[in-house]
């Protein structure tokens, strides 16, 4: 993930098979393309118009994507990314442009033959 810097921190935690896989897909020092979402999230609408990501991501619903068979909400905000809302409303009627405040954990996704 290329990220201009705010001054913020952000960590991730990683869904995989062991720490052998991510220390193999991930090498310290070295820049990695990773598939990066907010997982366990939630999305409401907000009347915040700053795009953000601390302590809660706010941006500009784009629309929905589906990442291995899960429903994602993919949220501009300093950088686009997917959500899902495992924890919020199950019905969500959200139209691109909608501005949202998400909230969840950034999770590295273990990288596959397709990236």
């Amino acid at each position: 993930m290329q990220l201009v810097d705010f001054g913020i921190e952000i960590s991730c935690s990683y869904i995989g098979m062991n720490d052998e896989v991510i220390s193999e897909a991930y090498k310290v020092g070295s820049i990695t393309n990773a598939p990066v979402f907010l997982a366990f999230g939630a999305i409401k609408r907000t009347t915040k118009r700053t795009p953000s990501l601390s302590p809660m991501v706010v941006g500009q619903f784009v629309g929905w994507t589906m990442i291995e068979g899960d429903s994602y909400g993919v949220v501009d905000a300093l950088m686009p990314i997917p959500v899902d809302n495992e924890l919020g409303d199950p019905i969500l009627y959200f139209n691109p442009g909608d501005w949202v405040e998400c909230s969840g954990e950034l999770t590295l996704s273990h990288k596959n033959e397709n990236g």
